[in-house]
C-alpha cells in the first residue's frame, strides 16, 4: 500500500478515493490506477446518456413522420356546390371576400365574371384566378389565396308518397335525383309536383318528369335543411285558375265548387284583373262568366276546367315578391326588365338567394334565373311580360327598431325611478 507521503505527492485532486482491494480493509487507496478506472466509468455513463437522448430523438422524428404521412398521401378536397370560399388577393382587394358556390358550380368574381370552380381544389383555384387577373391585365402580378371556410353539411328530409320516409346526411353535390333514390316513391306518386321546401320556408314545385341527366334540368342541388315531399297523383281532379288572381295555378277540385269559389281559393281577383268577367274553358268550349251575377258566379266547375281571368290592358303589372325590401306590384311598361322591377321594390334584401330567382308567366310557365351576374353587369338583363310573377327566395327584410327603442327607454326610466328613490 502506498505511503501517506506518496499519496500526498502523487494523488491528483480529481482522482476519487477507491476502496482497498484487500478483504476486510476499510482503507482507501489512491493512485494512477484508481484514476483510470474512474475516468473509464464516467466515459461509459456519458455514452449511455447520449445514446438514450439519440433514441428519444429518433422516436420523436418517427412519430412526426407517421403523422405527416397520411396527410401527404390524401388528395386535397375539391370544391362542391354549396361550399363557402374565402378569396384573398393582396394586389386587388375588391375581389377579397367570401363566396358561396352556386348550384351550377360557379361563383361570380369582380372583373372576372362567372367562373366555374366545382372540381378544383383551393390551390388550383387560387392559381387559376391569379393567372386570369394577370392575363386580363387587371394587375401586373397577382397573389391569390383560396380557403374553403364552410363545407356542405347538414341533413335532407323526405316523405309523403314514398316507401322510405326519413332523412339523410347532405353530401357534396347531392341533387333531387339522389334523394328520390333514397325515398323510393310509390307507383302512384305524382313526380310532376315534387315539393321542395327550403330551410327558410320557400316552397318550390318541381316537375321531375322533365329531368335530363345531361343538363340536370329539374334536378336542383340540395341544401342543408331542405324537405322533399312527394304527393299522390290526382286522377283528373284538378282545375286551373290563371290570369289576374293573387295565386294563379293548379288546385284540387272539390265537389260543389263554383267558379266564384275557385277564384276565391286562388286568392281572389288581383289589381291585374280586368273587371269581374272571367272565362270558363272546358275542353274545346269556352263561355264567359260574370262574377257580379250570382247565378253565373255559382256555375259549378268540373275536373280539368280552366278559369281564365283577363288582365287589364290599361294598367298592367308585374308582381315582385320574396327577398325584396317592399314586395308588391310594379306597373308594367313595354321593355320592363327584371333588374328594374326588383329595384322598383327597393332592391334585394340580405341573404336573398339571387341565384334562384323564379319567373312565372300568366300561362304558368316557370323558369329560374341567376340575378347575380345581372346585378354585377356580367349578363344581359331579362325583359318581363305583363302578369309575370317574380319570386326571390330567402332574405331578411329590415325591421323597424322603434318599438325596441321605446321599450329600452321605458326600462331605463323605471331603473332611474327606483335608483333615485
Amino acid at each position: 500500500m502506498a505511503s501517506v507521503e506518496f499519496q500526498r505527492k502523487y494523488r491528483p485532486r480529481d482522482i476519487p478515493l477507491l476502496p482497498n482491494s484487500k478483504k476486510g480493509s476499510k482503507k482507501r487507496e489512491w493512485g494512477p490506477k484508481a484514476g483510470r478506472a474512474s475516468r473509464r466509468s464516467g466515459h461509459f455513463a456519458r455514452l449511455f446518456l447520449d445514446m438514450r437522448r439519440l433514441l428519444v430523438l429518433l422516436a420523436v422524428l418517427c412519430g412526426l413522420v407517421g403523422l405527416a404521412w397520411p396527410q401527404a398521401g390524401a388528395a386535397p378536397r375539391t370544391i362542391q356546390p354549396g361550399d363557402k370560399l374565402r378569396i384573398v388577393c393582396e394586389e386587388e382587394p375588391s375581389i377579397s371576400k367570401d363566396y358561396t358556390v352556386k348550384e351550377d358550380g360557379t361563383i361570380t368574381v369582380t372583373f372576372l365574371g362567372t367562373i366555374r370552380v366545382q372540381g378544383q381544389n383551393a390551390e388550383q383555384l387560387g392559381a387559376f384566378i391569379a393567372k386570369k387577373l394577370e392575363d386580363d391585365r387587371i394587375v401586373r402580378r397577382a397573389t391569390v389565396r383560396v380557403t374553403i371556410i364552410g363545407e356542405v353539411s347538414g341533413r335532407v328530409s323526405f316523405g309523403g308518397a314514398v316507401l322510405s320516409a326519413g332523412d339523410a346526411p347532405l353530401t357534396a353535390g347531392m341533387r333531387l335525383a339522389d334523394v328520390l333514390k333514397l325515398a323510393n316513391p310509390l307507383p302512384d306518386a305524382d313526380l310532376t309536383r315534387v315539393q321542395l321546401r327550403s330551410a327558410e320556408g320557400t316552397l318550390n314545385v318541381i316537375d321531375f318528369t322533365k329531368f335530363d341527366p345531361q343538363t340536370n334540368s329539374a334536378n336542383p342541388v340540395m341544401r342543408a335543411g331542405d324537405t322533399i315531399t312527394i304527393v299522390l297523383k290526382v286522377q283528373g281532379e284538378t282545375i286551373t285558375v290563371l290570369g289576374g288572381v293573387v295565386r294563379p295555378g293548379v288546385m284540387e277540385w272539390k265537389r260543389e265548387m263554383t267558379v266564384a269559389g275557385a277564384v276565391q281559393q286562388a286568392g281572389g281577383l288581383s289589381p291585374l284583373a280586368r273587371g269581374s268577367r272571367v272565362r270558363l274553358r272546358r275542353g274545346t268550349t269556352e263561355r264567359t262568366i260574370d262574377l257580379g251575377n250570382p247565378t253565373q258566379a255559382s256555375t259549378l266547375v268540373q275536373p280539368g276546367d280552366q278559369v281564365l281571368v283577363d288582365i287589364s290592358e290599361g294598367r298592367r303589372y308585374v308582381r315582385v315578391g320574396g327577398g325584396v325590401q317592399v314586395p308588391g306590384l310594379v306597373e308594367f311598361t313595354p321593355g320592363l326588365t327584371l333588374m328594374e322591377a326588383v329595384q322598383n321594390r327597393g332592391g334585394v334584401v340580405p341573404k336573398a338567394q339571387v341565384n334562384k330567382v323564379e319567373i312565372q308567366t300568366v300561362d304558368l310557365e316557370r323558369r329560374t334565373v341567376d340575378l347575380g351576374p345581372i346585378l354585377a353587369g356580367y349578363a344581359a338583363d331579362i325583359t318581363l311580360q305583363a302578369g309575370d310573377v317574380v319570386t326571390i327566395p330567402g332574405g331578411e327584410r329590415r325591421r323597424s327598431g322603434g318599438s325596441l327603442q321605446q321599450i329600452g327607454i321605458a326600462v331605463i326610466g323605471i331603473l332611474l325611478f327606483f335608483l333615485g328613490g
